[in-house]
């Protein structure tokens, strides 16, 4: 199930979907405790190799609302992961490009596809 698509354009932002408002709604990264409890052990290989499996997404309890996850979601219809972080928070970092995307999804109850 897709979201509906709207334009971007045409609809104007939600005067709710502010920069920090949009930031609260994303995820943050912690050290997973169970690699954590590994590496401590020495179970995991010391470099790159042990790298993964290494942070966990931490998602808070803020949500968009659904308009605001809308008009998210109708911008990354035509927006790269770099232009949707620029046009909401005012940072073209692809990762929270992503992030974004991903908390509007979940906000509509939906997840995610993975390639």
């Amino acid at each position: 199930m897709t979201a509906p698509v709207i334009d971007p354009l045409l609809n104007a932002r939600p005067a709710s979907l502010t920069p920090a408002r949009a930031e609260a709604c994303l995820p943050s990264y912690e050290i997973n405790p169970e690699w954590q409890a590994r590496h401590d052990r020495g179970e995991i290989p010391e470099g790159i190799h042990g790298m993964g499996g290494m942070l966990r997404l931490v998602w808070p309890e803020e949500r968009f609302t659904v308009e605001e996850a809308r008009w998210i979601l109708g911008l990354r219809e035509t927006a790269s992961w770099r232009a949707l972080a620029n046009e909401v928070i005012g940072n073209s970092n692809q990762i929270f490009g992503r992030d974004l995307e991903h908390a509007a999804l979940r906000s509509l109850g939906q997840e995610m596809e993975t390639p």
